[in-house]
């Protein structure tokens, strides 16, 4: 929010503002004319991680202090610890009046801001959990659905049957199929409306194999009216981890992308891969090549790439966001790669994209045959 603020020039700032995305604001004095008319190399764009103050190589001083999920910059000032070498010129006196800013004024205006930003945080979070209320009795019958359709194929299928899903009729795995999807789309608007809630209760067993077997299923068949891909898993494990509730949304949003942007013919696999006792998953898809840029900010609330946009013009950019926290809430974090294929649709380079997470919090090994 603060980041946004910043950038819609809806805060003022005192000095000179370098955003984590590059963006360069400037303060109330503007920008030092030292740094438009002379300043070719923008060495105030490499990361310094110092709140004392470093010297650029215009002889300015640069500060820097993490911000969320990366770092706030001021640039074109002058620290007392740099003064004494400030170049002579009489246009360097003239651009660099007023701009002194010891270590102490960044470090209380970094301090200020984030005192700023926990308090918008907090009343986001309350306005959030009073939306949500309204919506929990519909929330807790989508799941008692979910069971009862659960409950009605067990008791309509001999108790020795090995694939119980794709045995049940067309009209049984499609209500199995519409109740999951309604609970995992409640479960996403609770996490996105209160972050909090992706570490909320304690964490349980769960045995990875049988949940992304059961969304691969349930995926396939939600989208086969939309002739998307299925989905294949290779890979297997018995082991069980111990995860929050939330953690199912990781896979859920991952196959759901990778159907959603998957080029026509192409192909969605889940690969399960153990080492020692950690267990990697990747959701591997064949669709529009992700750019460097693209990859460092698909994961931010509300971004959406150029193809993206094209391919589904309504989508608001959240699910990755909402998996993003929910990998925080469990301590690791989601990779993506795209490796270019060579050609391209409708003036689309594609590629082969792989998303990935790494659990490490094994519980112990399952006995399931």
């Amino acid at each position: 929010m603060i980041i946004d603020l910043l950038k819609s020039g809806g805060l003022e700032t005192p000095w000179p503002v370098l955003l984590p995305d590059g963006t360069e604001i400037q303060s109330r004095l503007g920008f030092n004319s030292i740094c438009s008319n002379k300043c070719t190399k923008r060495s105030c764009h490499q990361e310094r991680s110092s709140l004392i103050g470093t010297r650029c190589h215009m002889g300015l001083t640069v500060y820097e202090a993490r911000f969320d999920d990366g770092f706030l910059r001021i640039f074109g000032v002058i620290g007392p610890q740099h003064r004494d070498n400030l170049p002579r010129h009489v246009d360097y006196k003239t651009a660099c009046k007023g701009r002194s800013v010891t270590a102490q004024d960044f470090a209380t205006w970094i301090s200020k801001l984030k005192e700023l930003n926990n308090a918008i945080t907090q009343a986001q979070n309350k306005k959030m959990t009073e939306a949500l209320e309204p919506l929990h009795d519909a929330m807790r019958l989508a799941r008692d659905v979910g069971q009862l359709a659960d409950q009605l194929l067990n008791e309509s299928l001999p108790p020795d049957t090995s694939d119980k899903f794709n045995t049940a009729s067309a009209t049984h795995r499609a209500l199995i199929k519409t109740s999951n999807l309604l609970v995992d789309t409640f479960d996403l608007l609770e996490i996105y409306l209160n972050p909090n809630a992706a570490a909320f209760g304690q964490t349980r067993p769960v045995e990875i194999y049988k949940l992304l077997d059961k969304l691969a299923k349930i995926a396939s068949l939600a989208r086969a009216q939309e002739r998307r891909p299925s989905v294949n898993i290779t890979g297997n494990t018995r082991r069980t981890y111990d995860v929050f509730e939330s953690f199912k949304l990781i896979p859920f949003v991952l196959i759901d992308n990778a159907q959603k942007y998957s080029r026509n013919g192409g192909h969605v696999t889940v690969q399960i891969s153990e080492s020692g006792t950690s267990l990697e998953v990747s959701v591997v898809s064949e669709g529009a090549f992700l750019s460097s840029e693209e990859r460092s900010q698909i994961f931010d609330r509300g971004y959406r790439g150029t193809a993206a946009k094209k391919c589904h013009p309504g989508g608001m950019g959240l699910g990755l966001y909402i998996a993003k926290t929910v990998a925080h809430a469990h301590g690791f974090r989601i990779k993506v790669e795209s490796i270019p294929t060579g050609f391209e649709i409708g003036g689309i380079p594609q590629a082969k994209n792989h998303f990935s997470f790494c659990i490490k919090n094994v519980v112990q090994a399952s006995f399931r045959k």
